[in-house]
C-alpha cells in the first residue's frame, strides 16, 4: 500500500512539474536551445505503407521516447533535486523505507552501507560472492609477475588493501555473514604463505573498531582510519627501507569537527549530522607539484583526479601509487614520509608510465570492494 502511494503521489509531482516546465513557466526559447525542453512524442517514418512497417515504426518512435523521456528526467528536468528530496524524506521518514536500496543499505544505529548496485559489495562482503580457485591462482600468477617484472628494475612492490566499511562494522549491517571465506579472506590466505609484500590492511586495525575509523554516512575510512593504514604501509616498507621514517600521532593536532556530507546521504539528497576526527599536522613540508602524464583514455572521472604528485625536502626515495578514492586521505600522510609522490588514480599498471616515472617503490591501493579488478590488471 506504501509503494502505491508513493507512486500515485510522484505521478502527480513529475507530471505536474513537467507540465510547468511545458507550459512556458521557464523561457522555452532558452531551454528549446538547451534540449531541456519536456520531449515529445515524434512518428518517425509516417509514409510507412503496411500495417507491420507502421506498427514497426511506431515502436521504434516509442522507444526513442521513452529513452529522451529517462533523459529528461534524469538529466534535464530543472526541478529533479527538489523532487528527489521529497521523495526521499516520504520514504525515509514516513514510510521508514530505503529510498534506494540498490545504492545504499541503512544500518543500525543510524549507519549506512554501500549497496550492491557498486560491484555486489554487500554480496562479497559477506560472502555470498566468491572467488572461484582459478580465479585466486589467476590473482597470485598475476602479481607475482608484476612484482617479478619491476624487481628485475630494482622497483620494491607493495599490494595494499582497505577493508570495506561492510567488513570492520559488520554488526551494523542489518545483514548476516556467511559461514565462507569472502574474497578479501580467500585472497589474503591465498597471498600470505607467499614472498609477495601483500597487506590485507583489516588485520591493522583495532578489533573494538574504536574510536570510529569509518565515516557512518560515507562509504570511506576517516582520518584516524586511514592514518592506522598509513602506518601499517609505512611500517612494513621500512623494514626493507631503514631509512624512511614512519609518521607518528604525535606529529599530528588531532581535533573534532563537522563532516557536512557523506557520499551515501549526498545519494539521497539527506541531511547529514556527523562529526569525525581529523589530523592537522604540526610540521608541514610537502610541496605540490603539476601534473606531468597524459589521462589515459580509460579514465572517465574529473582530469584533475587522475595525477597528483608532490615532493617533501630532506625525505627519501620516490613513491609510486597506483590507488582509489580511499588515498584521498592515506595521501596526506604518504606525501610527508617520501621525496616524491606520485599518485594515478584508478590507474592501470602501465609498464610504460612505470618505466618513464622509475620510482624506487611501487605500491597498489586497492580497497576490498575493487577486489575483483586484480583478475584483469
Amino acid at each position: 500500500m506504501n509503494r502505491v502511494i508513493t507512486v500515485a503521489f510522484f505521478i502527480l509531482v513529475l507530471g505536474g512539474a513537467g507540465c510547468v516546465q511545458w507550459l512556458d513557466v521557464a523561457d522555452r526559447e532558452k531551454d528549446k536551445a538547451s534540449g531541456t525542453l519536456l520531449p515529445q512524442y515524434v512518428l518517425k517514418q509516417k509514409d510507412e505503407k503496411g500495417l507491420l512497417n507502421k506498427a514497426k515504426s511506431h515502436y521504434r518512435s516509442a522507444v526513442q521516447f521513452r529513452r529522451d523521456l529517462d533523459k529528461f528526467y534524469t538529466q534535464d528536468f530543472v526541478f529533479k533535486d527538489e523532487v528527489f528530496y521529497i521523495y526521499s524524506g516520504i520514504q525515509s521518514n514516513v514510510f521508514k523505507a530505503n529510498p534506494i536500496p540498490d545504492k545504499t543499505v541503512a544500518g543500525i544505529d543510524g549507519w549506512r552501507f554501500l549497496g550492491d548496485s557498486y560491484s555486489n559489495v554487500v554480496k562479497e562482503s559477506i560472502g555470498i560472492s566468491a572467488f572461484t580457485q582459478e580465479e585466486v591462482d589467476l590473482i597470485v600468477e598475476r602479481l607475482r609477475r608484476k612484482r617479478d617484472w619491476l624487481k628485475e628494475r630494482d622497483i620494491a612492490y607493495y599490494v595494499v588493501m582497505p577493508p570495506n566499511k561492510h567488513t570492520v562494522y559488520q554488526e551494523y549491517l542489518p545483514i548476516d555473514r556467511t559461514n565462507g571465506l569472502n574474497r578479501r579472506e580467500q585472497l589474503d590466505a591465498a597471498l600470505r604463505p607467499t614472498s609477495l609484500n601483500w597487506l590485507d590492511l583489516s588485520s591493522y586495525l583495532p578489533s573494538d573498531h574504536s574510536p570510529l575509523l569509518y565515516y557512518k554516512t560515507d562509504s570511506h575510512w576517516n582520518h584516524y582510519g586511514a592514518f592506522l593504514g598509513y602506518q601499517a604501509i609505512a611500517n612494513r616498507i621500512a623494514k626493507d627501507f631503514p631509512e624512511v621514517t614512519p609518521l607518528a600521532f604525535d606529529d599530528f593536532k588531532v581535533t573534532t569537527g563537522p563532516f557536512p556530507l557523506g557520499d551515501l546521504t549526498d545519494m539521497l539528497k539527506m541531511e547529514s549530522n556527523e562529526t569525525s576526527v581529523y589530523f592537522e599536522p604540526k610540521e608541514s613540508n610537502f610541496k605540490k607539484i603539476p601534473s606531468q602524464l597524459p589521462i589515459p583514455d580509460y579514465f572517465t572521472s574529473y582530469p584533475s583526479n587522475y595525477e597528483r604528485r608532490y615532493v617533501c625536502e630532506g625525505k627519501p626515495l620516490k613513491v609510486l601509487v597506483l590507488c582509489d578514492s580511499y588515498n584521498t586521505l592515506l595521501r596526506e600522510y604518504l606525501r610527508e614520509t617520501f621525496g616524491e609522490t606520485v599518485m594515478l588514480r584508478y590507474s592501470n599498471f602501465d609498464e610504460d608510465v612505470i618505466e618513464k616515472e622509475a620510482p624506487d617503490i611501487v605500491i597498489r591501493e586497492l580497497v576490498e570492494r575493487n577486489i575483483e579488478r586484480l583478475l584483469t590488471n
